[in-house]
């Protein structure tokens, strides 16, 4: 019939984030200190790519991620432009990175190489109300909140807290 549809829709256009992510292989934090005084441009070879390394961009609830090639540590990934990313790539080794990165309508990025930097442990559990009773799925209708960690800068960590309370990053 002659009944008008009318539809708001969002669009934005898709710009890729590519780089490359590698590491100092050091046994202590006064070798990767030594290293870390190296000049930027003389690192590269003095380092490993990151294979297989999980790169994470968090803009609010849109997230998207890559993971780095068996080769060079290079990734790339797709993501709506016009939005402020939290770009984290974590490592189980105690490594990892982050930066805060716009992405501006229809530009695409090369990040560079990025290197990987020694992180602090951060863990704990969650408590309601008086630091005995732990919030965790024994509480009717639980589900795992998110943790947000902040540094500085405004770079966001997230993780889902586990179903016993604790969380860890």
């Amino acid at each position: 019939g002659d009944d008008e549809v009318q539809r708001e829709v969002t669009y934005a256009e898709a710009a890729w984030v590519n780089g490359t992510i590698r590491v100092h292989e050091f046994e202590t934090i006064e070798q990767y200190q030594e290293w870390d005084e190296t000049p930027v441009e003389n690192r590269f070879e003095s380092t490993v790519a990151a294979t297989r390394q999980t790169v994470n961009l968090r803009a609010g609830t849109l997230e998207f991620s890559a993971i780095t090639d068996d080769t060079n540590g290079d990734f790339s990934v797709r993501v709506p432009s016009g939005f402020d990313y939290h770009m984290t790539a974590l490592s189980l080794e105690n490594v990892g990175y982050g930066q805060l990165l716009t992405v501006d309508a229809g530009e695409n990025i090369d990040v560079g190489v990025l290197y990987l930097a020694p992180i602090v442990d951060v863990s704990g559990f969650i408590y309601l109300y008086d630091n005995s009773s732990r919030w965790d799925s024994t509480l009717p209708l639980w589900e795992a909140p998110v943790v947000t960690a902040t540094n500085d800068d405004g770079l966001e960590l997230q993780i889902d807290a586990t179903d016993s309370g604790s969380f860890s990053f």
